[in-house]
């Protein structure tokens, strides 16, 4: 037992020591941080409206300023990108970048790309179609541009079409004449209706809660309408809820999320709940579980039988 303890108290001295090396307050402090990325003029522009319209999950930025915004991770780090690095992109986004937003075109990210991904604000050098000039940096000349086309993180259409094959979906997605507050594109036809939307409908979506891995919206119609959210579709780990409970969301416009709104006001929540995590968090639980219960077991069975030794010993004595 004894042995056994020497042991552990040994490991964490020398795994201590080791951590502290590369994981200190020096490399993980704010300070720190801000020297390691920095922060521009225009940085601070888009920031103070992120705030000013309420926090997380109401615009996106597509920064062109400093390269390819898929090769870089620092404006990530400051606000909602529609860029940023990741060795492992789905293959959904990365079709997106490449045949629906087309960053290398002549003219520029294609418009109707830019307005489905909420993108709000695109960092360049020079004004592109479409836009309307916010900021612009005195020291470098960086232009912050507004895209007033763009769509909230969550609305509603009252009109479905579907269409059978990526490229078509690509194809109709650039189109100029593609309406995305309009119109929402699927693989396979809707099991229930949906209403036009009119000058004297009602379809109000409003943004009550935005974290990583819980979205809730506030929805009202006057009729069937059918929500999208300007998130990427990840069946394999998102779920909707519509007000409490579970339903289906359908992939929309090749990238986003789509679920179906009866007439009336509803609470629409989304979370992210993949099995894999479910599985794991309950492995991981069961194994701490058994080893310290095996582990004070023993203890407690080498206690109890020193206590009957002890005990032998004794009455051995008094005899």
């Amino acid at each position: 037992m004894g042995a056994g303890v020497a042991v552990v108290a040994v490991v964490a001295i020398d795994l201590w020591g080791v951590d502290t090396r590369y994981m200190n307050e020096d490399r993980y402090s704010p300070g720190g941080t801000e020297q390691t990325i920095p922060t521009y003029q225009f940085d601070q522009f888009i920031k103070q409206r992120q705030q000013e319209a309420g926090g997380l999950g109401r615009f996106r930025v597509l920064s062109l300023a400093e390269g390819n915004p898929t090769s870089t991770a620092r404006p990530s780090y400051h606000y909602e990108s529609v860029g940023g690095y990741h060795g492992a992109k789905l293959q959904r986004y990365q079709d997106y970048l490449d045949h629906i937003l087309r960053l290398t075109e002549r003219g520029g990210p294609n418009e109707n790309a830019l307005d489905l991904m909420n993108t709000r604000y695109i960092v360049a050098r020079q004004q592109l179609p479409g836009t309307e000039v916010a900021y612009r940096s005195e020291q470098s000349g960086v232009l912050v541009l507004e895209n007033p086309d763009a769509v909230p993180r969550g609305f509603l259409v009252g009109e479905t079409e579907v269409v059978d094959g990526a490229e078509a979906t690509w194809e109709q997605l650039r189109d100029s004449s593609f309406e995305p507050r309009r119109t929402a594109l699927l693989p396979e036809p809707l099991d229930a209706p949906v209403a036009p939307i009119d000058s004297n409908s009602t379809a109000d979506v409003t943004l009550e809660q935005y974290e990583p891995e819980e979205i809730r919206w506030t929805v009202s119609t006057d009729a069937p309408r059918f929500f999208v959210a300007s998130e990427v579709h990840y069946p394999a780990g998102w779920n909707a809820y519509l007000d409490g409970e579970r339903v289906p969301i359908h992939r929309t416009n090749y990238l986003l999320r789509g679920v179906h709104v009866p007439e009336g006001e509803h609470t629409l929540e989304m979370r992210f709940e993949p099995a894999a995590d479910r599985y794991g968090r309950w492995i991981a639980w069961t194994s701490t579980i058994l080893v310290y219960g095996g582990f004070l077991t023993l203890a407690g069975l080498r206690v109890r039988r020193r206590w009957f030794e002890e005990e032998a010993a004794d009455e051995a004595d008094a005899s």
